[in-house]
């Protein structure tokens, strides 16, 4: 699996759990509190797993190439200035990643 492809739901997946939990506690749909802890958990586990999948592709890549950035979309485009949203994923940003979604 390329893992680098799908870097872009280390962020994104706890943000889907984070809406899916405040959504069923706001909609009145009151939640068993197993089922806040597997969303929530998953969540932050899948974003862990993606993490060390990104740190294992990026260790077996020549140290010269093992700066990536993965461009999601163009923010703004002016003549004079571009803006777009990117994710850069080097040795730093992964570890911090491992640290970030091992700790949580």
């Amino acid at each position: 699996m390329n893992f680098l492809k799908i870097s872009y739901l280390i962020p994104l997946l706890p943000l889907i759990g984070a809406v899916i939990n405040g959504y069923c506690s706001f909609a009145a749909l009151k939640p068993k509190k197993w089922f806040t802890n597997i969303i929530a958990c998953g969540a932050i586990f899948a974003s862990f797993v993606i993490s060390c999948g990104v740190f294992y592709e990026l260790s077996l890549r020549a140290p010269e190439l093992r700066t990536v950035t993965m461009n999601w979309f163009t923010w703004f485009d002016l003549p004079v200035l571009k803006a777009n949203v990117a994710f850069l994923i080097d040795p730093l940003s992964v570890t911090m990643a491992l640290v970030v979604t091992g700790v949580s």
